[in-house]
């Protein structure tokens, strides 16, 4: 039975892995309702329905996005030395992901299919730091990821005073100096990525600053009222497409689906399926890379052109998260045995 009494949103460790599990499973969805990562594309994927989930389900790096900046605010030092444990610690679960099976696959497939993706120095290291996607097509977070480790204190400086004032000025500055950008080349890209989601961060950050989602939700009359809120909250979002005006829309989309999610599952965090969801939130990094793995240019035919590979689009979801779970587990305990750079004590 869904009660109609405010909740306090808390945003703990707890739910925030919950959250991040949901997340992943969006992250593989987007990625399976894509198309153009298809030898042969089921002919749903061109429907505007299918265009319609596949940007619903994009709301996962918002999501992924948001939490970097919520948790940027509550960590002890903010110095050099978080900056690098942070791109560090991304890169050693990319790498593991990289080298151990994306390379390897990527020579089988050439060797079992013939041609494939051009394996030299120069774009290994490419695809190393996220600049080429062809062995991962999911590394250029890594970039944009590093990049918001490195704007964040100056994201800190500017909401000292009159947060919210500052979060509506990154927000028209990001969309006014995004509007000018092409993707036409790599640098574009990457500042155009970093453009985009900026404002999510900033959000992130507001939020854990001012602890707002927690001010509000006293003013919302229980879980029923979270749930509402949140269906016509994606339903819009969705419905533009993710973005206006060169706006993220995630930028306001993603504090309702957090506070709404934490809402929704409070007094329900040891069940089975927040268990589950906070699992899956605890291997999100290497899934995410993983199960790219099943649609970069490198590695796809490998998979695709196999008798194994299923028919039906939900098998195809079911196949690859399964898979990139069972792989995930091995490679997170050993990316667990490496030491950390410059930890923190």
């Amino acid at each position: 039975m869904i009660k109609n009494n405010p909740i306090s949103i808390q945003i703990g460790k707890d739910k925030t892995q919950i959250i991040k599990g949901i997340a992943i499973l969006l992250m593989v969805a987007h990625h399976c309702l894509i198309g153009e990562f298809y030898l042969k594309p089921d002919p749903f994927l061109s429907t505007l329905f299918g265009h319609k989930l596949v940007s619903l389900t994009k709301m996962c790096v918002g999501l992924f996005t948001f939490f970097v900046g919520y948790g940027y605010f509550f960590s002890s030092q903010n110095k050099v030395s978080y900056t690098i444990q942070h791109i560090t610690k991304l890169l050693k679960n990319y790498w593991i992901v990289l080298f151990l099976i994306a390379i390897p696959l990527s020579v089988i497939n050439k060797v079992v299919n013939g041609g494939g993706y051009h394996i030299d120095v120069q774009n290994v290291i490419l695809n190393a730091f996220g600049l080429k996607h062809g062995l991962c097509l999911g590394n250029w977070y890594i970039c944009f990821y590093a990049y918001a480790l490195l704007i964040l204190p100056l994201i800190k400086r500017l909401m000292r005073k009159n947060e919210i004032v500052m979060t509506i000025g990154i927000i028209v500055i990001c969309a006014v100096m995004n509007s000018f950008c092409r993707n036409t080349g790599v640098l574009m890209e990457v500042i155009s990525n970093c453009l985009f989601y900026t404002p999510v961060l900033a959000v992130g950050y507001l939020c854990a600053k001012t602890q707002i989602l927690t001010k509000i939700g006293n003013y919302i009359p229980g879980k029923l009222a979270w749930l509402l809120i949140c269906i016509v909250t994606i339903a819009c979002r969705t419905y533009a497409g993710g973005s206006l005006f060169h706006i993220n829309l995630d930028t306001f989309a993603t504090p309702v689906v957090v506070a709404s999610v934490c809402a929704f599952i409070t007094g329900y965090e040891r069940g089975y399926v927040a268990k589950a969801l906070s699992k899956l939130g605890s291997l999100s990094v290497m899934i995410w890379f993983v199960h790219c793995l099943f649609f970069s240019d490198a590695t796809r035919r490998l998979f695709q052109d196999n008798m194994f590979w299923p028919d039906s689009l939900i098998l195809v979801y079911l196949f690859v998260l399964v898979a990139s779970v069972v792989v995930s587990i091995p490679l997170s305990k050993l990316a667990s045995k490496i030491p950390a750079v410059n930890k923190q004590k």
